[in-house]
């Protein structure tokens, strides 16, 4: 189901690459949760990014917020840690190679409305989001 907010969903010029002592480790940028209220991170039901069009692999997404890094794999048991609101987390994708300028960078995830769970079924909505990398220093680490 598509939000209201998935417009919002990748801040404006947050696209970057990431570099370690002169070398490109992968890419990140920053995201908002896409509704009107926040939640717990187990929530995520599920979280993709593609470059191109093509998806990337799972194990190179970490997502960060809160000051903490996590797998993507590792969302489901975030039951104590909160998404809130006003904060953009940040997605880490660590493949190796930093985004050559013109390129596409997409995300989509999807999150269960706790407070919806009736007889086991919960609403599911989504978020998505979807920029062009203009080119930048990146972020050096």
């Amino acid at each position: 189901m598509a939000s209201a907010f998935d417009v919002n969903v990748m801040e404006d010029q947050s696209i970057e690459n990431i570099v370690y002592n002169g070398i490109e480790g992968g890419f990140q940028f920053r995201i908002c949760f896409a509704a009107y209220r926040g939640q717990h991170l187990s929530t995520i039901e599920s979280l993709e990014v593609k470059l191109d069009g093509a998806p990337v692999e799972r194990r190179d997404i970490r997502f960060c917020i809160n000051g903490k890094e996590f797998l993507v794999d590792q969302l489901k048991d975030l039951s104590q840690e909160y998404w809130f609101i006003r904060d953009r987390a940040v997605i880490k994708v660590l493949d190796g190679r930093g985004l050559k300028e013109g390129q596409k960078v997409e995300i989509h995830y999807t999150y269960r409305l706790p407070y919806t769970g009736y007889f086991g079924n919960y609403l599911i909505q989504s978020g998505k989001g979807q920029r062009i990398f203009e080119g930048s220093e990146g972020a050096v680490l």
